[in-house]
């Protein structure tokens, strides 16, 4: 329950995951990695202000707990970074050594990431969807969900017997 996160220890720290993560056995042996993918939802869908926070301190004190038993890896769209900025602790470890960004798919690699899984299921797309999927994506900041929504919505169209590009054209692009 949110009220076990939310709750603050003695000395006002958001302790409740790592209280978790030390009743899980062999955590000693087996370190926790904590994987919050998406974290900019954290922002986006998140209104309450005291539950964000508790979420984020939580993450922040299990991690930075010294035996290194917890591990917390977040993804992040660049668009929100300086949401994070706003927020010292959080600021700092995603500034520091310990953090990476990760760069923009070259055009090559934005190919293969639209072809490849499409081949590999044995339904692949033709070259003038897959030019206009890039054309549409390379260098626009947090496009990547919207490809990912596209392609979905593409797929959707061949079990349907629509080409991809009835479908990109049904959708708006």
């Amino acid at each position: 329950p949110i009220w076990v996160l939310k709750k603050p220890n003695g000395v006002g720290e958001c302790e409740g995951l790592r209280r978790i993560a030390n009743m899980i056995p062999d955590i000693r042996d087996t370190p926790l990695v904590i994987l919050v993918d998406q974290f900019e939802e954290v922002y986006s869908l998140c209104k309450d202000i005291e539950h964000r926070q508790a979420f984020i301190n939580n993450l922040l004190h299990a991690a930075s707990e010294p035996t290194g038993e917890v591990s917390v890896v977040i993804t992040l769209r660049s668009d929100f970074l300086g949401e994070t900025q706003r927020q010292e602790q959080l600021n700092q470890v995603i500034g520091s050594d310990q953090s990476a960004v990760v760069p923009a798919m070259t055009t090559a690699e934005l190919r293969r990431a639209i072809a490849e899984p499409a081949k590999q299921a044995g339904r692949p797309l033709d070259d003038a969807t897959i030019d206009l999927l890039v054309q549409d994506t390379k260098g626009r900041e947090g496009a990547l969900p919207l490809l990912q929504f596209a392609l979905a919505r593409i797929w959707d169209g061949l079990s349907e017997g629509k080409t991809p590009a009835t479908t990109y054209r049904e959708m708006g692009g």
